[in-house]
């Protein structure tokens, strides 16, 4: 019995010993498997990888997610258009430059149209929207993706309110236009993207927009195409662009952005802007108004070509140059001179269309009677 008791007990030890060497030696790169766990976030549904039962289609995982689900997608090239009907999802990508969703077709990569959905970590190719959200939709996130060779990397046409878009840290790249926005929506914020060879890299309309610390470069038409209202433009780099912020609407305060080595640095129409403590150098042109009641203060002018412009339509409500830092443009009397054009009340002659009536411009000079004599500290 005591020989009998002895080997089983040696049989024991033997085993203890194998299953901690087992564990010691597990490979840490074994890739986990699929997890069907419930979470105050909802389950876990993964695409792709080595695990039992995960999906090889990402639009089968979103198909058998419920509200709340979270879809985690393995690295790997996805060749599908994504229909996303499913309300409170989150979608995150293991490596935002190795994990691709691509289609070759005319259809939208993307499309969004529940409430509640967040997009991390991918790549995103396509021909027409990378990401298209439809319908009057509340709560959207996307972040840390590329976006790019698309007609229009995100595109939002809808009028809502009382919601909240966020797209931060993405890169947008060779597309036709990166981010394509307009109606009356608020709040929306984009934040730290990367803009880089786009023909234009947003175009955007709506209302209290907060467009901070992005940078837009390479652009053939425009960095950024602004219109809509009382957005805040603040903290951006427009750099090397062909015009670096465009557009026009009204009461935007812009403010605190670098407009380096554009052919025009801000070209601006519209009414009642607030363009303090920027920094304009190296531009082809640096800034033209072409609308009124537009104050502009406080920036720094450096060796631009052309320092700046205006063309004035309502002499009662004429722009305002206040206290400008500016190195290249004509003095006079401790003044700066400003040279524009004002739209007068004469009549042309000949007026080819006969809904419109044309009248003369003349040339104008705008002053600012008090320019900094030191540059301002813009970073």
């Amino acid at each position: 019995m005591k020989i009998q008791y002895d080997s089983l007990k040696k049989i024991f030890t033997l085993g203890i010993i194998i299953v901690f060497l087992g564990v010691c030696f597990y490979p840490a790169t074994a890739q986990p498997v699929k997890q069907a766990f419930s979470s105050p976030q909802g389950n876990w549904l993964y695409v792709g990888g080595a695990g039992p039962g995960n999906y090889t289609k990402i639009q089968d995982a979103i198909d058998n997610a419920s509200t709340g689900d979270t879809i985690y997608v393995y690295q790997g090239t996805y060749h599908e258009a994504l229909i996303i009907d499913t309300w409170s999802l989150t979608i995150i990508g293991e490596n935002r430059d190795t994990t691709i969703i691509e289609t070759n077709t005319s259809e939208d990569t993307i499309t969004i149209k529940k409430s509640d959905i967040s997009i991390h970590g991918f790549t995103i190719i396509g021909e027409d929207s990378g990401i298209y959200v439809r319908g009057e939709l509340f709560s959207i996130t996307i972040s840390d993706n590329n976006i790019m060779q698309c007609y229009r990397g995100v595109e939002f046409q809808y009028d809502w309110d009382n919601f909240q878009i966020i797209l931060e840290n993405n890169n947008f790249y060779l597309n036709h236009c990166g981010i394509y926005l307009f109606g009356d929506l608020w709040p929306i914020t984009i934040r730290n993207n990367l803009f880089d060879e786009n023909f234009n890299g947003m175009e955007v309309g709506g209302t209290f927009l907060v467009i901070e610390n992005n940078t837009f470069k390479n652009s053939q038409g425009s960095g950024l195409v602004l219109y809509g209202r009382e957005s805040n433009i603040q903290g951006n780099v427009f750099l090397e662009n062909g015009y670096g912020l465009s557009g026009g609407g009204e009461k935007h305060t812009i403010t605190g952005n670098l407009f380096l080595d554009n052919r025009v640095g801000l070209s601006l129409g519209g009414s009642t802007h607030q363009i303090t403590g920027n920094l304009f150098k190296n531009n082809s042109f640096g800034v033209a108004i072409t609308g009124f009641a537009t104050t502009v203060s406080q920036n720094n002018f450096i060796q631009n070509e052309k320092d700046a412009w205006f063309a004035e339509e309502n002499r009662s409500h004429g722009n305002i140059w206040d206290n400008n830092y500016w190195t290249d443009s004509l003095h006079l009397l401790s003044r700066t001179l400003i040279f524009g054009k004002i739209h007068t009340h004469i009549k042309k002659f000949l007026q080819f269309n006969p809904y419109e009536t044309t009248y003369f411009w003349m040339p104008w000079i705008n002053v600012d009677a008090n320019p900094a004599k030191d540059p301002f500290p813009i970073e």
